[in-house]
C-alpha cells in the first residue's frame, strides 16, 4: 500500500550473543540487503515507494509481525540513515562496536603512533592453573587477555590475575557452536595467572595481546570475532588502511578448539586482486600444537596489495568428510605495512 514493506527474511540467524543488524533498500534499483555482524546475509529486490510513509504506521522489530507478537530481545541502539549505506560502511559501523559495551575492545594502531603488539598464547585444556609469561613490562602500556571454552564453562564471570595478585573480572560471551570467550584488560604485568579449575577439560586457550611503545613500521587492525563451525564455511571481513603504494598485509587468526586427528581447514584471504590460500591440518601427519592443546595461530600473508584497497576478507572452510571443527572466538590481528595512510576510523556516515 506504499506505506510500508513486508519483512525481509534471512534464515538461521538466531544467536544468544548481541548482533549488529542492518537493512538497506535502494529506491532507484529496488535492491534490498540484510547484514548481520558486518556480513551480507540476504540480497533481493523489492518494488514500492516509501517516500509517503504514514507516520501512524509502526516500524516493528521481530520475527513475526502479526498478532501483536512483539520483539522480546534487547535493543542497544537504533540508527536511521538518509541513504542505503554501502557494504564497506556497514562493516565500518560494525567494527566501531557499541559505544557503551561492557567488554574492552582492543585498540587499533595507526601509522606514526610508535606502538606495536606482541602476541603470547598457550593451550589450556586440562592444564589449569596456568601462568602465562609475558616478559618485561618495559614499554608495555596494556594487555588484553582472552580465554576460550567449548561446551562447559566456569560461569558468567572469571577472574584473571596480574603479577601483583590483583584480580580482573572477565565476562562470559557466548559465540555460537557451544563456544564461550572471556576477555578483559590488564595494566602492564610480567605474567597473567588463571586458576579456575571448574570445567578444566573444556578450557581451550589463553591469549594475551601486549601493547607496547616502539615503532614497528606497521599499523594494526584488531577485530573481535564470534564464529565457529564444523563442515561449514565462515567468512570474516575487515576494513584496512589505505596507502600511497603497494604494501604487504599479515593476518593472524587464533584458531581454537582444534583436535589432533589430521582433519583439515582451508583458509582463503583476499584484499583487492590479491588472494592467498592455504590448508592446515593438526595431527600425526600435520601440525602439532606449538604451545599446547588446543590452539594455533594461523598466519596468512598477502603481498603487494593495492594502496586503495580497504576491504580484507578471509574464508575459513571446514570441508564435509574430513573437516576440522574450529572456533574463532577471540581477536584477529591484521598488520599493514605503513606508508602514507589516509584511513580514518571515525569516517562513518552521518545519521539522520
Amino acid at each position: 500500500d506504499n506505506n510500508g514493506m513486508p519483512e525481509a527474511v534471512a534464515g538461521g540467524l538466531s544467536s544468544a550473543a548481541a548482533q549488529h543488524v542492518v537493512y538497506t533498500w535502494d529506491a532507484n534499483s529496488g535492491t534490498e540487503k540484510l547484514y548481520v555482524d558486518g556480513i551480507e546475509k540476504y540480497s533481493g529486490t523489492r518494488s514500492g515507494n516509501i517516500s509517503n510513509w504514514d507516520e501512524t504506521f509502526k516500524l516493528a522489530f521481530g520475527n513475526e509481525l502479526t498478532q501483536d507478537r512483539t520483539w522480546l530481545g534487547d535493543i542497544h541502539s537504533v540508527a536511521f540513515y538518509n541513504k542505503a549505506i554501502s557494504a564497506a560502511e556497514v562493516l565500518q559501523n560494525y567494527q566501531a562496536g557499541a559505544c557503551c559495551g561492557g567488554n574492552e575492545f582492543t585498540p587499533e594502531i595507526e601509522c606514526g603512533e610508535n606502538r606495536t603488539i606482541e602476541l603470547v598464547w598457550e593451550g589450556l585444556k586440562n592444564v589449569v592453573p596456568k601462568t602465562l609469561q609475558l616478559g618485561s613490562t618495559a614499554n608495555m602500556d596494556s594487555v588484553f587477555v582472552e580465554i576460550v571454552y567449548k561446551s562447559g564453562n566456569p560461569g558468567s564471570t572469571i577472574t584473571i590475575y596480574d603479577d601483583n595478585n590483583n584480580g580482573y573480572t572477565a565476562s562470559r560471551i557466548p559465540v555460537g557452536s557451544g563456544a564461550y570467550v572471556y576477555r578483559t584488560k590488564l595494566p602492564p604485568t610480567t605474567y597473567v595467572y588463571y586458576d579456575n579449575q571448574s570445567s578444566e577439560s573444556n578450557a581451550q586457550s589463553i591469549v594475551a595481546f601486549i601493547y607496547k611503545s616502539g615503532s614497528s613500521g606497521k599499523s594494526a587492525v584488531t577485530e573481535f570475532t564470534t564464529i565457529g563451525g564444523y563442515n561449514t564455511t565462515e567468512t570474516l571481513s575487515f576494513m584496512i588502511p589505505t596507502g600511497t603504494e603497494p604494501r604487504d598485509i599479515t593476518l593472524r587468526l587464533p584458531v581454537s578448539e582444534l583436535t589432533y586427528d589430521d582433519r583439515i581447514l582451508n583458509f582463503t584471504a583476499t584484499a583487492g586482486n590479491v588472494t592467498t590460500s592455504l590448508t592446515k591440518k593438526w595431527g600425526p601427519n600435520g601440525s602439532g600444537f606449538p604451545n599446547g592443546c588446543c590452539i594455533d595461530i594461523v598466519e596468512i600473508v598477502l603481498q603487494d596489495v593495492a594502496p586503495e584497497t580497504q576491504l580484507l576478507t578471509v574464508e575459513i572452510n571446514s570441508p564435509s568428510g574430513n573437516g576440522q571443527s574450529f572456533v574463532l572466538a577471540g581477536t584477529v590481528w591484521v598488520d599493514v605495512n605503513c606508508y602514507n595512510s589516509s584511513f580514518d576510523c571515525n569516517n562513518v556516515p552521518n545519521q539522520l
